[in-house]
């Protein structure tokens, strides 16, 4: 039986207004979680919920606190006054082996050439690489990311999209992927969570994602 961290019965109001509402979820253990629907519904308002960002909201999110979480944002989100090695160190609690840490996981990736590289030099694909590794680096329980693929060039997306679940797969930590691209929580996802516009609240849950071009389809036609 697949293990999970559930949230129940979430509601978050902005001025008055209900973003979320009484919505609980499911999130399976070491997967990919993926909630789709359309932008300005509350997608990011959750990620920033169970991050611990935002506070102010009722409902129960036990399963997610105290928990390690690393944040991988639409923007790489680097320093660019800082190399590519010292943009990694800084997420890294353990200062006595960042060398070894971050020396092994630019190896595994075959990006070590890029160590003394400044984001400046960098092109978009590579920045985000090394965002999404330095993600992993801090070996997080569960990672939450917002439509990291979203300003990469259509033609590098196929190969950032590998390299994230080539990590995942060598981590297992759970993920919770936010996003409105319909092919890639096709491409990426072990689940998928289609939101309404109403409230984010669940419209259909998929487990069994064998059938790819036909759920595609059903989530067109909802979306």
């Amino acid at each position: 039986m697949d293990i999970m961290y559930k949230i129940k019965n979430l509601t978050k109001k902005y001025d008055g207004n209900v973003i979320i509402d009484n919505l609980s979820l499911n999130i399976k253990k070491n997967k990919i979680n993926s909630i789709i629907g359309r932008s300005g519904i509350g997608k990011t308002t959750l990620l920033n919920i169970l991050s611990g960002l935002d506070k102010e909201y009722s409902g129960d999110i036990s399963d997610f606190q105290g928990k390690k979480i690393s944040f991988i944002f639409q923007d790489d989100r680097l320093i660019d006054y800082l190399s590519v090695f010292d943009n990694l160190k800084l997420v890294l609690d353990d200062e006595k082996n960042a060398y070894d840490i971050i020396t092994t996981a630019l190896e595994k990736c075959g990006l070590q050439e890029y160590s003394n590289y400044y984001p400046t030099k960098l092109s978009g694909g590579m920045r985000q690489r090394i965002n999404i590794l330095r993600a992993f680096i801090v070996k997080s329980e569960i990672m939450l990311l917002d439509e990291p693929f979203k300003s990469i060039d259509l033609k590098l997306k196929e190969d950032i999209k590998n390299f994230f679940v080539s990590l995942h797969n060598e981590t297992g930590n759970t993920c919770i992927l936010v996003e409105h691209d319909i092919d890639t929580v096709i491409d990426i996802s072990d689940n998928i969570n289609l939101m309404s516009d109403d409230k984010f609240k669940l419209k259909k849950h998929f487990d069994d994602l064998s059938d790819k071009k036909r759920i595609a389809q059903i989530i067109r036609e909802d979306i």
